[in-house]
C-alpha cells in the first residue's frame, strides 16, 4: 500500500483500495488455497498516476465456474478476472 499511495495511482481512494485488497488476499489465502501453507498467493499491481489502478490477486486453487456461482438465466456479462480489484 505504501508504493500505491507513493504512485498517486487514485489520490484520495487508499483506504477503499486497501480494503478491497484485503478482502481478495482474505479470500485467495482462505478460500482457493484452503489456508495450505505451501501454496502461493500472488499480486500484479498497475497504476496510472491520477486516475487508474489494476490489482490482480491469483492463488492456486482449483478456480470455479462463475456461472454456477452467479447462477443459470443469468445475463450479468463475462467478468474477466475474477477476484481481481479494479479502480
Amino acid at each position: 500500500m505504501k508504493r500505491i499511495e507513493g504512485w498517486q495511482c487514485v489520490p484520495g481512494e487508499e483506504f477503499d483500495i486497501e480494503l478491497a485488497l484485503r478482502e481478495a488476499l482474505d479470500n485467495a489465502v482462505v478460500h482457493g488455497n484452503q489456508e495450505d501453507p505451501e501454496r502461493k498467493v500472488h499480486i500484479r499491481c498497475r497504476c496510472q498516476p491520477g486516475n487508474e489502478i489494476s490489482i490482480v490477486v491469483t492463488d492456486q486453487g482449483k478456480g470455479f465456474d462463475l456461472e454456477k456461482v452467479v447462477g443459470n438465466g443469468s445475463h450479468r456479462p463475462p467478468v474477466p478476472n475474477v477476484g481481481a480489484a479494479s479502480r
